[in-house]
């Protein structure tokens, strides 16, 4: 499979977040964030989603008290299917986040990464 990802992907597994799928007012639910890009984020949800699904999102950041919100497009579904119970990764494109926001989400995301690579 060619890679076709223009940004770098950083793992995120400790940022919590609550999402909302904009069509459905029930279909709610939270998550941890998989990987966080400049452009996208990648985490585990228990429906699968068509592409083009939009999703409001509230992401946690560890020692942050102000949440990040956003709104991302569904880009594509995968099923996880080494469980007993379906879940499924999907892959998110941002669409609607605050400069500053995404500025935070990434500032994040790099120092969790410089913390990792330092210990290896």
């Amino acid at each position: 499979m060619t890679e076709r990802r223009k940004f770098l992907r950083f793992n995120t597994a400790d940022v919590g977040m609550e999402y909302r799928i904009c069509q459905e007012k029930e279909l709610n639910g939270t998550s941890c964030v998989k990987d966080l890009s400049r452009e996208g984020t990648r985490f585990l949800i228990s429906k699968k989603l068509n592409r083009g699904t939009l999703i409001n999102m509230k992401f946690v950041l560890p020692g942050d008290p102000r949440p990040v919100y956003l709104t991302g497009e569904v880009m594509w579904t995968a099923e996880i299917v080494e469980q007993t119970y379906p879940d499924y990764m999907i892959g998110i494109k941002f669409r609607k986040i605050d400069s500053f926001d995404r500025v935070r989400l990434l500032d994040y995301a790099y120092s969790e990464w410089l913390k990792s690579s330092k210990a290896n």
